[in-house]
This record gives structure tokens, sequence and C-alpha cells, in this order.
């Protein structure tokens, strides 16, 4: 799109911004951007304007892409805020609002969401539904667990709040809270104390026998968790690094709460 100014990218699509940067388009092939996600981004806008950009148009680039036009909101990436149990509790929230409604966006990442002192704008609905397999209980747990994936570890590598820590013991005691934090916002949502959150914990500077024992203590629940590859101490990290044996060369454990 010639003479404008690309401001973002995915995996199969690119962001541009207008002239008059109020304006935003994405543009992709028609896997990356189809009328399902221009469709439901109108009716989530119509449902919740406030926390939804303003879908405007769909067409046909001469290339042969797709492009959505929609109202540019101005913002921090959800993937770079430094998120709590608040504002974690807060994105589940309004993700729950249009469950109510009926639209289940079914992809709530970091990536996928705008923050600003407006609030909280959710976008990319390209693979949402108006119906669910699940029971809403189930699907926002999913979501939950989801989100927190994708700040703590995105899929594509990139640098967060979290991944830019190096002391051990803050990033240990972070993920102990955000997990137990929301959980306990879960259970008192739908009065469930059995719910779990399942986030896999795959990176080695943390001290996973810690955590397990923290989240043990949560609700008086017990943690559920695959058995872990063999562990032995780093002695040159101070007791607190964990180093995989031979043929593992990551960590990666399943954490779960019963």
């Amino acid at each position: 799109m010639h003479g404008l100014c690309q401001i973002g990218s995915g995996r199969d699509a690119i962001v541009y911004q207008s002239g008059d940067s109020m304006v935003a388009f994405k543009k992709g092939d028609k896997f990356a951007v189809n009328l399902r996600e221009f469709t439901f981004g109108v009716l989530a806008n119509l449902l919740l304007p406030q926390n939804t950009p303003k879908v405007i148009d769909f067409f046909c680039h001469e290339d042969g892409d797709n492009v959505i036009s929609m109202e540019k909101i101005e913002g921090i990436s959800g993937s770079n805020v430094h998120h709590d149990v608040a504002s974690i509790t807060a994105v589940l929230a309004i993700y729950y609002s249009l469950m109510k409604k009926n639209v289940y966006q079914n992809d709530l990442k970091g990536a996928n969401s705008i923050w600003n002192d407006r609030g909280i704008f959710l976008f990319d609905f390209g693979i949402a539904s108006t119906l669910c397999t699940d029971t809403d209980c189930s699907h926002l747990v999913s979501m939950a667990s989801l989100f927190i994936q994708s700040i703590l570890f995105p899929a594509d590598n990139s640098q967060t709040w979290f991944s830019r820590q190096t002391s051990v013991s803050l990033r240990t005691r972070y993920i102990t809270w955000i997990i137990g934090g929301t959980t306990r916002w879960l259970r008192h949502l739908f009065n469930d104390n059995s719910l779990q959150l399942h986030v896999n914990l795959r990176n080695v500077c943390i001290n996973v026998p810690r955590i397990m024992a923290s989240l043990r203590l949560y609700n008086t629940g017990t943690v559920a968790s695959a058995v872990p590859p063999p562990l032995v101490r780093n002695n040159s990290s101070r007791g607190y690094g964990l180093k995989l044996k031979e043929k593992h060369s990551r960590l990666s454990r399943r954490v779960c709460f019963d």
C-alpha cells in the first residue's frame, strides 16, 4: 500500500497507518485477513464499543490481498505491559462481557490487545465464533491460560517485561503471584474451587520446585503436574539455577491447580 507507514506485522499480515493517523489497514491473503474477521470485528464493536476498535470497511487490494480498515488505537501492546493480577483479570472481564453476548474471540493473547488511558481494547477476530463447544467457565479458563502463557513465554520469543528480568527469585515470585491470583479470581467468578489454569513453564531461569511448593498453598489445593525431566543443581548460579541433563535442552513443566 504505497505511501502508507507500516506500524505492525504478524505471521501473515501487515498493518499500515493512514496519512491522517486515525485509520489503520490490516492487509494479508485470504487466510490471514478475511470477511469473518471483519464481520466479527463489526459485531464486537457494536456490542462493546468502549473496548474494541471501530471497524470501517473490507475490500480486496489490487494485488489480490484482503484489507480491513479500522480505527487506529494508540497505546501499548498487551505484550509489553508490565502485568499484575489486576490487569490480567481486567482483560478477562472484558472478554467475559463479549462471551455473555455470544462472541468468542478464541485467541486472547497479549499481542491482541492495546492498553491506553481510555482502557483496554481487544482485536483480531479472525477465528472468532458465536458458539463454543466448552462451557463458558471452561472457555474463559482456557483463554486465561493462553493470555498468561503469551505474556510469560511468547510463541515468537519476543521480548516482554518478564523475559527481560534476570533475577531467578523475581521471576519465580512473579509466576506464582500471577497464576495464583488469577486462579483465585476465576474460582470466585464461577464459584468453583476446582478450576485449573494450565501454563507451560518452559524456562530454565525459574525455580520450579519453589513454584510448585508455593502453588500448593493456594486455596488448600494441590498441584497436578507431569513428571519433569531429570534436573541437577547448577552450582555456578548460587543454587537457584536448574540445568537439564544431557538430552533435555530446556525445561518444560505443565502447572495446573485442582
